[in-house]
């Protein structure tokens, strides 16, 4: 019995320590990169980052009866640079050809929009968004914005 009971241990142990860490992000290639950031820059994404935020918080702010000040606190938080990476992420594995004729396409699109630009997104962008508007509105980018 003690030795059943000795090997299952040492198996589960076993298991236990085999566990592999996740995969890192994906990220596009350096080339993909530059594509990926004339797609901000065409799409004015940022600007569409930064208004969903303020949307986030002004809601927030009200809901919870902010004071002035940590609102703005809270506003001084938006930065796009921490967002950015999901950016990436999410277009990762498109091929370079795929990622030209999307930029291509909105330049085109935008090119006479002054009011506002059709924006690229897809379902694990938009959430991935939310998630990151609700961390700034829950202040995790506070100590960050402050170093």
């Amino acid at each position: 019995m003690n030795k059943v009971l000795l090997l299952l241990m040492i198996l589960m142990s076993v298991k236990a320590y085999s566990q592999n860490d996740p995969p890192p992000a994906a990220l596009p290639a350096d080339e993909n990169k530059v594509l990926l950031d004339e797609l901000i820059k065409v799409t004015a994404y940022e600007v569409y980052f930064k208004q969903y935020c303020l949307m986030k918080i002004r809601k927030a702010a009200e809901e919870q009866k902010w004071t002035d000040e940590y609102k703005k606190i809270i506003i001084d938080c938006i930065d796009f640079k921490y967002f950015q990476s999901t950016f990436y992420n999410v277009f990762a594995l498109m091929e370079k050809s795929d990622l030209q004729r999307m930029v291509d396409f909105y330049r085109e699109i935008n090119k006479s929009k002054t009011n506002f630009k059709y924006i690229i997104t897809n379902s694990m962008l938009t959430n991935s968004l939310d998630g990151h508007a609700n961390y700034i509105v829950k202040g995790y980018y506070i100590s960050q914005k402050k170093g």
